[in-house]
């Protein structure tokens, strides 16, 4: 199975109380399921300075490791409750992050899906911040087959 899908990715970020991010992004990619795992991967935009990146997504038992390369060189772990240094490459210099996993729910089938992530993330012992990190995959012209869908809401 490997079929084109429309990806739309949400991610906010709150530091001190204050949002101080928001990312949304609306993208074509690549969805398939190999052995237990499903895969996506996609194409970032230059808007958000990540030009020339490519990302690829894999779900494995309630772990999800986001994987991006290219210009900008990073891997996220995330699994419920569980802490990972992760490492982020960039033309600037490399950056050492530490990642809290609070929540992770995925809701994903062969036809798509949604995940919703809440996450901590710290970089290089400075001030946390917390993330929401949302993502729909479904195929073009139909919604995600799951069925509790929360459009970029945890």
């Amino acid at each position: 199975m490997e079929k084109n899908v429309i990806i739309s990715v949400r991610g906010t970020q709150t530091v001190g109380g204050n949002s101080s991010g928001v990312m949304e992004l609306m993208t074509e990619g690549m969805f398939y399921r190999k052995d237990n795992s499903y895969y996506l991967a996609y194409n970032e935009s230059g808007q958000y300075g990540f030009d020339d990146a490519n990302t690829m997504i894999e779900i494995s038992d309630g772990t999800l490791k986001f994987i991006r390369f290219g210009m900008i060189n990073a891997q996220f772990i995330f699994q419920q409750g569980k802490k990972y240094i992760s490492h982020y490459d960039t033309p600037h210099g490399s950056f050492t992050f530490c990642v809290f996993t609070n929540n992770i729910n995925i809701d994903v089938d062969d036809n798509g899906g949604v995940i919703n992530i809440d996450y901590m993330l710290e970089l290089e012992n400075g001030p946390s911040a917390l993330n929401d990190f949302y993502v729909r995959i479904s195929e073009p012209g139909k919604k995600p087959g799951v069925q509790n869908e929360h459009f970029f809401k945890m």
